[in-house]
């Protein structure tokens, strides 16, 4: 028996999330497939075709373990389903999934008249756990999945009990990482089911129990306010990454030449929006220019105010780039590849915490308030066994939050990389082959 997944109607959503999770997974041609008596847990796609449900009938109730969506469920199985609106979700103490924290996901969602399991912000259940024979099925949402391609942005409230206000970042209206926290948990339920254990590739290098990176957006910081930054990091051993403004540092921008244990990534050269490819390409040629002056060639993108586009991937592939990390894609998950209308991007997106103790400061936070909320947010990611990255502007200052910040993580022993490094790191893993 294999200890991986096979998928039947495979999108490319469920693709991208299986390789975050880091589960084995086989595309099916379906319940007959020669593969597919070998492996325990199945997902039905949404495109499944009407001639497999037969024989998923019957994977399921000879003992099968299947995960799939409320309509295709209803084809499949027969179960009422109705519609609703789910602004959020969530889960506090669930029998099957735990604890989850609050998800955006706004939009309509068919779901099992029976869903029990996660809340909707109306107290609705969203998922339904059903026995069918001797296997079990989990009939997640549908239009979960495919939320992964919204590509609308909105500005979200995060949770902070440490100020006045409520802190808040223009990101991506749809909570990628709580969908593949379900997912996760889902798929671990089944294997479970099965009196399987559910194996995954750990998400940080040799080993490391948690994992810690620092991303630095220079826009338009001075050179004192640099050097203190920079001296910060190196005397706590912090290889930070500098995605750089290019064009308002005078002669002392060769600074960034000169940082030894320090990444250098680009930003900008004017920081504005890159609205289409010439615009990007354009930027990317003035801001390149003077980053070969300093002899940097950078591997690393972030774009002006997160805004990520189609258009400017190309841009970023034209130039080589190995990866990005932009909120309006995704912010607090783990990498991924963004799917475009035919196929992967080649430039990872590597997402972060979106906070800056600018909005804190704008929240009415004091800097105590700013640890606290740092360290929430720590604690938090590392329980879920999620890298933890946080950002900073060399003009927002404000170095003792980050003193403190950096003190913890090497209170815990956290291993400590640069984002470049740890793209590099989680290519290398993405390229594992499964037997």
């Amino acid at each position: 028996m294999k200890l991986s997944v096979g998928i039947i109607a495979a999108q490319p959503e469920w693709e991208l999330l299986l390789r975050q999770i880091g589960v084995g997974f086989h595309s099916l041609n379906g319940a007959d497939d020669p593969r597919a008596a070998e492996i325990p847990v199945w997902i039905a796609g949404a495109g499944t075709a009407p001639d497999t449900h037969e024989s998923l009938r019957r994977f399921l109730e000879q003992g099968g373990a299947l995960l799939l969506e409320a309509e295709t469920a209803r084809r499949l199985l027969g179960i009422p389903i109705r519609t609703i609106s789910v602004g959020y979700f969530y889960g506090i103490n669930d029998p099957s999934f735990g604890n989850l924290p609050v998800s955006d996901l706004n939009r309509r969602c068919r779901i099992g008249a029976s869903s029990a399991h996660l809340q909707s912000q109306a107290g609705q259940g969203l998922i339904e756990r059903r026995e069918v024979g001797k296997g079990l099925a989990i009939i997640l949402p549908s239009g979960l999945i495919g939320a992964l391609q919204d590509r609308r942005v909105r500005r979200k409230n995060f949770p902070s009990p440490f100020g006045e206000r409520l802190p808040s970042e223009r990101v991506a209206a749809v909570s990628a990482e709580g969908i593949r926290r379900v997912v996760s948990r889902a798929l671990a339920l089944l294997f479970h089911a099965r009196g399987l254990p559910f194996l995954q590739l750990w998400p940080f290098p040799d080993g490391a129990q948690g994992l810690f990176g620092f991303r630095i957006d220079t826009d338009f910081g001075n050179e004192a306010e640099v050097r203190a930054l920079q001296q910060l990091c190196e005397r706590f051993e912090i290889p930070a990454t500098w995605f750089l403004e290019t064009r308002s540092p005078g002669d002392w921008f060769r600074l960034y030449g000169e940082m030894p244990g320090q990444e250098i990534a680009y930003h900008c050269y004017r920081h504005r929006v890159l609205s289409d490819a010439a615009a990007g390409r354009e930027d990317f040629r003035q801001g390149l220019a003077r980053l070969a002056g300093i002899e940097v060639c950078p591997q690393g993108y972030a774009a002006p105010y997160g805004e990520w586009h189609p258009e400017l991937n190309r841009v970023l592939e034209e130039n080589g780039f190995v990866y990005s990390s932009e909120f309006s894609l995704g912010c607090d998950n783990l990498p991924f590849y963004p799917f475009l209308e035919e196929r992967f991007s080649k430039v990872l997106q590597l997402p972060v915490h979106p906070i800056s103790v600018g909005r804190l400061h704008w929240a009415r936070h004091s800097e105590a308030g700013m640890v606290a909320y740092y360290l929430g947010v720590m604690e938090e990611k590392l329980q879920a066994n999620e890298p933890v990255f946080f950002y900073h502007h060399p003009g927002q200052r404000r170095l003792e939050v980050f003193e403190h910040v950096f003190r913890e993580v090497r209170r815990r022993n956290l291993a400590v990389r640069s984002l470049g490094d740890y793209a590099r790191w989680w290519q290398r893993r993405s390229d594992f082959t499964w037997e």
